[in-house]
């Protein structure tokens, strides 16, 4: 309930590590799939700034960049969110508020 009035995400992982790959898609199948109007970065790719604001550009959605979450802190997040520990804004909204994140926007 509510699914319209919350953000959707997918992984955008171009040059990601497989065990960022690996967190990044536990979590994210957690949260709610691949329909999007947020898009959220981890691992290495959220360091590529350039390729971020392309992204943004040719998407026009909303990038969320971390490079502050582990492979395994994004799996925590996920079995949070499974067990019902932490709802799934929460979650995002703690995504969100992490060291290491920026957020690209179209002007």
């Amino acid at each position: 309930k509510e699914a319209g009035d919350r953000a959707h995400l997918i992984a955008v992982l171009y040059n990601s590590v497989a065990r960022y790959v690996a967190g990044a898609a536990t979590l994210l199948e957690e949260l709610g799939g691949d329909r999007a109007d947020e898009i959220f970065v981890f691992g290495q790719a959220a360091k590529d700034q350039h390729l971020n604001s392309l992204v943004c550009m040719m998407t026009g959605r909303r990038l969320i960049t971390s490079t502050g979450f582990t492979a395994s802190a994004l799996s925590s997040l996920a079995l949070l969110v499974h067990e019902g520990e932490c709802d799934r804004q929460d979650c995002l909204d703690l995504i969100r508020k992490a060291s290491g994140v920026s957020t690209y926007s179209r002007a």
